[in-house]
């Protein structure tokens, strides 16, 4: 394991996220989700290495949510991006029903940044639940401690976003550092590498001590 700051750790999300052709307002919000998470621990960085390799050159239409005549959200391809549907999400906090039902989707744990700030921006609790898994947010964004064990799907079938759920326990803990695999910072470094400008003979020589010409 290496651990990074949780500033290095969103930056190189967002580049590996620009890097699988994702759209830089889209980058953006992956390096705050991954950074979001981690600050509770929970794995954002691997997560979002998961989900990029996935959905690598895919375009943005079939990721993202279509409500259907029962208003679940649905992909319009094969499966959602917990990005596309969270940032839907929050920007719709104030309308949501009660309880929304989406899926099929990736990585749902990648959803809970989204929910959080739907939570901080309508004052009430949320909470995404799937299966025995139940994840809680309070009225101020915070995450509680799961009923049940961690759950570690990279896909599943149906999620549901419940509101005014009970939030009585005490958040958990946040962190200043995240904890990352070796491997997961390989994988998402192999993404990043994808942004950087291919090296040039004119690049070269305008490197430092490079150039030919004496301008003493």
């Amino acid at each position: 394991m290496k651990l990074l700051s949780l500033g290095e750790t969103e930056a190189l999300v967002r580049k590996a996220a620009r890097g699988a052709g994702r759209s830089w307002g889209m980058a953006e919000e992956a390096g705050r989700t991954a950074r979001w998470l981690e600050a509770y621990g929970l794995p954002g960085a691997m997560l979002s290495a998961a989900l990029l390799e996935k959905t690598d050159g895919a375009a943005a239409a079939p990721l993202a949510p279509q409500p259907d005549a029962a208003g679940v959200w649905r992909p319009g391809g094969a499966v959602l991006c917990p990005l596309a549907a969270g940032t839907a999400l929050s920007d719709a906090a104030r309308a949501l029903p009660e309880d929304l039902r989406l899926g099929p989707v990736l990585c749902p744990l990648l959803i809970l940044p989204h929910l959080a700030a739907a939570a901080l921006q309508t004052g009430r609790s949320h909470a995404l639940c799937w299966g025995d898994t139940r994840l809680t947010l309070t009225a101020l964004g915070a995450l509680l401690p799961p009923e049940g064990a961690w759950p570690d799907q990279d896909r599943v079938a149906r999620v549901t976003c419940r509101r005014d759920v009970r939030a009585d326990a005490a958040p958990l803990a946040r962190r200043h550092r995240a904890a990352a695999a070796q491997d997961t910072i390989r994988r998402l470094e192999r993404l990043a590498e994808r942004t950087y400008a291919p090296e040039t003979a004119d690049r070269r020589l305008s490197g430092a001590g490079a150039g030919l010409t004496d301008n003493d």
